[in-house]
């Protein structure tokens, strides 16, 4: 019988939404996110930090071409609240900065 949709048991649940046990060396993963976004930003114009709350992890990351009037990406990061920030995924912006992306940063829940 499926606990939820067609998961038998917790761990098998906990297993699926959990990247850090589910995806085989994520680190490597997230290294190559890292690298390929400082590089993204050092190659296009960008905006970064961009207050938009009163927290002060509450800032967003703007790639957009100042006179350009198209439409904008909003791009929220994963890291299921608990890691990672909006500069660890600058690389979704290649390719899109002629129309603009926007990338907010937030408060991971260890802190709130």
């Amino acid at each position: 019988m499926a606990l939820y949709r067609n998961f038998s048991s917790e761990q098998h649940i906990n297993l699926e939404y959990n990247a850090v046990l589910a995806v085989p060396n994520l680190r490597k993963h997230l290294d190559q996110y890292i690298e390929a976004s400082q590089l993204v930003r050092s190659e296009f114009e960008c905006h970064l930090d961009q207050v938009y709350g009163i927290d002060p992890d509450e800032t967003i990351d703007i790639f957009a071409e100042i006179e350009s009037n198209s439409p904008v990406l909003l791009f929220i990061h994963g890291g299921y609240w608990r890691s990672l920030s909006s500069k660890d995924f600058s690389f979704v912006a290649c390719g899109l900065v002629e129309s603009g992306v926007a990338m907010p940063n937030y408060s991971l829940c260890a802190k709130v």
